[in-house]
């Protein structure tokens, strides 16, 4: 316990705060497929990021693109309701990753740019991400698929640990220029799984994003390591 104290201590508040909300959404993940549960972790992503951007939302200036965020994470509890219907749910799914790309160019668009902003915008991707993960593993029945949500947060713990820092910039989709790809692609694999959700076309779909993020993690953290 001493020893956790101190390397908490031993990081800057920044870090501080990026480890803290990990271990939050790590918990809310593993504590989803230990209740076979989805609600818990989705209220924690709303009420969380709403804090969050209210933060944000101090400076009136930060509304329009703040908006857009905030219409996203209503995106979440729509698509937990619509789960079982695999057409409005991809289109639903394909409107959240839309506004994921609205927000930053209206952010320039009004010369509204923040760190703070950006970092909000990939968290939520990530927690998009965790809970896609979790849908195909609790309804879907492949069991690890949750690991792909959790490899962000545990990017972040690997970094902090390696280096005592954490620079939101540095993950895996700026390391090089073939990770955006491999996102992108993983990316329509994982919605198209839930497109065709009733078929093994699915499942098809879902391994090959499945490897594709797997491999892309594990490239990003050699690369680290080197």
């Amino acid at each position: 316990m001493s020893v956790i104290r101190s390397f908490f201590i031993s990081l800057s508040p920044v870090s501080t705060w990026v480890v803290s909300n990990a271990l939050m959404h790590v918990f809310g993940i593993i504590f989803s497929v230990y209740t076979q549960s989805l609600e818990f972790y989705i209220a924690a992503i709303v009420a969380w990021h709403s804090i969050l951007l209210g933060m944000d939302s101090k400076d009136l200036s930060r509304w329009y693109p703040n908006s857009i965020t905030l219409f996203r994470l209503l995106h979440l509890p729509v698509l937990w309701l619509i789960r079982e219907s695999s057409f409005m749910f991809c289109v639903v799914l394909t409107s959240f990753f839309i506004c994921d790309a609205l927000d930053g160019v209206v952010a320039r668009l009004f010369s509204q740019p923040s760190e703070y902003g950006e970092y909000l915008d990939k968290d939520l991707d990530a927690a998009s991400i965790g809970f896609l993960s979790l849908l195909v593993t609790v309804f879907h029945g492949i069991p690890y698929f949750f690991i792909i949500g959790m490899l962000r947060y545990g990017y972040v713990f690997f970094r902090v640990f390696q280096t005592n820092t954490y620079d939101e910039n540095e993950y895996t989709d700026k390391i090089n220029s073939n990770a955006k790809v491999y996102y992108v692609v993983s990316l329509v694999c994982l919605i198209g799984g839930f497109y065709f959700q009733t078929s093994q076309l699915s499942l098809i779909l879902w391994h090959l994003s499945f490897g594709i993020t797997i491999a892309s993690f594990l490239k990003s953290v050699i690369f680290r390591l080197r």
